[in-house]
């Protein structure tokens, strides 16, 4: 057994919290790279995270005025922050980091396009009642993933993304230009 296993399992049965068990438990997805046993459980797809944290950089120290590339600067780096800890540790509330990575990017997509599908809209809603329905909507999808596990996070993803696609077609319908 090897010592990061060995800590991770004296934290799950030492402290008697049911929930840091979950957390602390493997993670419900696998994927093509299986864990190693090691510091690191797995090495490439950590190392695949590096152009996330490389364009969140990039977009934070490039267009400091902008406040749409500042918000997708910290999304790339969200997602590449989250999925690092989850490749490097493969726990399940690792896993569920890197889902709410994931699922705040393409709901940030989907607020942009439903935004440009809304504008010059009757029904405008005030500049913060969207961004709290959206924050909602992450955590209530979170927390069903979590209380559904499996591979429910990637069908809830999958979802997402098609909305996406959805409403960017819808956006580009009502104008072409933006």
């Amino acid at each position: 057994n090897h010592v990061y296993h060995g800590i991770i399992d004296s934290l799950k049965f030492s402290l008697n919290f049911p929930m840091l068990q979950i957390f602390l438990s493997n993670p419900t997805v696998t994927f093509c790279e299986q864990p190693t046993g090691g510091l690191i459980e797995r090495p490439w797809s950590l190392l695949s995270n590096i152009p996330f944290l490389i364009a969140g950089i990039y977009l934070l120290l490039t267009y400091k005025n902008s406040r749409l590339a500042r918000v997708f600067g910290f999304a790339a780096l969200a997602i590449g922050i989250f999925s690092s800890f989850y490749d490097a540790s493969y726990t399940y509330g690792a896993q569920l980091l890197d889902l709410g990575g994931m699922f705040f990017f393409v709901i940030l997509l989907i607020t942009l396009n439903i935004q440009r599908i809304r504008k010059n809209s009757a029904a405008m809603m005030g500049p913060w009642l969207f961004p709290i329905l959206i924050t909602l909507l992450s955590l209530i999808v979170l927390l069903w993933v979590y209380i559904q596990k499996g591979f429910f996070g990637n069908y809830a993803f999958s979802l997402l993304v098609i909305g996406a696609f959805v409403t960017e077609y819808l956006a580009f319908r009502k104008n072409p230009n933006t």
